[in-house]
């Protein structure tokens, strides 16, 4: 119960990202802000803390978003899909 409370407010920060912060970071001129891939890093996030749970959910987020090129921080960055692996382990 503990666990899926906290599932729940991690879930509700991130589409409250999404909804809330990103449009205004997008009106304030930071149109090339926002990712290319899909699914974004956002959804990503929300899919893993579904599928794996809370900590190793938002542990593969947090590896997704340091290795994202979709930003280009790497180079010249990238375009398409980078799903999350289908099965829990």
């Amino acid at each position: 119960m503990k666990t899926d409370v906290i599932q729940r407010t991690i879930l509700g920060l991130i589409c409250g990202y999404e909804f809330l912060l990103l449009p205004v970071i997008h009106m304030l001129g930071a149109s090339g802000f926002g990712c290319r891939c899909y699914p974004n890093g956002s959804k990503c996030t929300m899919n893993a803390v579904r599928c794996y749970g809370v900590i190793r959910g938002l542990g593969l987020a947090v590896r997704r978003i340091l290795n994202c090129q979709c930003m280009g921080w790497q180079g010249m960055g990238w375009q398409g899909s980078d799903p999350l692996s289908p099965t829990p382990s």
